[in-house]
């Protein structure tokens, strides 16, 4: 896929029925810990509609260890700090073993920005000290190439509804879904990779 399918597939998956229901469910009933559920609804929909159906030719795996050098949060126990999780890996169309990455996040209580603001904190580290190299802990001979990042976060109780803010200097876009009662907000932003072919 390319980063504009990549942004499609994450924004069609999020104006399904099925996930709009279940947030105005999680709305309603003020449910906390939901991001585990989004990230397999998300791994359902990838492999039932966007594979099964438009037949889409892409490989997806999630949470796989990419290894890194060091942690931009000190308070990280040292063996935590050996590597980053993104939420799901999809393959990209500019080359094999290139891949887009993404990173959910939901919030309740009005700290999306802030939440999300650490997701991209996280990786413009690790992007600085590697580039666009993908080192996976499970499979450390092979090298993979980042295309980017996609960050997605959904708010039941969001603190701001300006259309675009930019958390360290990646633009979040928001975006409204009407529910059968209320709005689904949620925000999406990318951070490319620069300069790779001198990488």
């Amino acid at each position: 896929m390319n980063q504009d399918q990549v942004s499609k597939c994450i924004k069609d998956f999020l104006e399904t029925d099925r996930v709009k229901e279940a947030i105005a469910t999680i709305t309603k009933c003020k449910i906390t810990g939901w991001e585990g559920w989004l990230q397999v609804e998300f791994a359902y929909y990838l492999e039932t509609v966007v594979y099964g159906k438009h037949k889409q030719k892409f490989d997806w795996y999630r949470e796989y260890k990419i290894n890194t050098h060091s942690s931009p949060n000190d308070e990280e126990s040292e063996e935590k700090s050996k590597y980053i999780i993104p939420d799901f890996w999809i393959s990209s169309d500019q080359g094999d073993d290139s891949y887009y990455l993404i990173e959910f996040k939901r919030s309740n209580s009005r700290s999306l920005p802030g939440d999300m603001g650490e997701d991209i904190t996280k990786w413009k580290a690790h992007i600085e000290q590697c580039t666009d190299e993908l080192k996976c802990g499970s499979d450390p001979e092979n090298t993979y190439t980042n295309c980017g990042v996609f960050f997605v976060g959904i708010d039941t109780n969001p603190s701001d509804l300006l259309s675009s803010i930019k958390v360290n200097e990646v633009a979040l876009e928001l975006v409204e879904v009407p529910l059968e009662e209320g709005m689904l907000y949620y925000r999406i932003g990318f951070l490319p990779i620069e300069n790779k072919a001198s990488s």
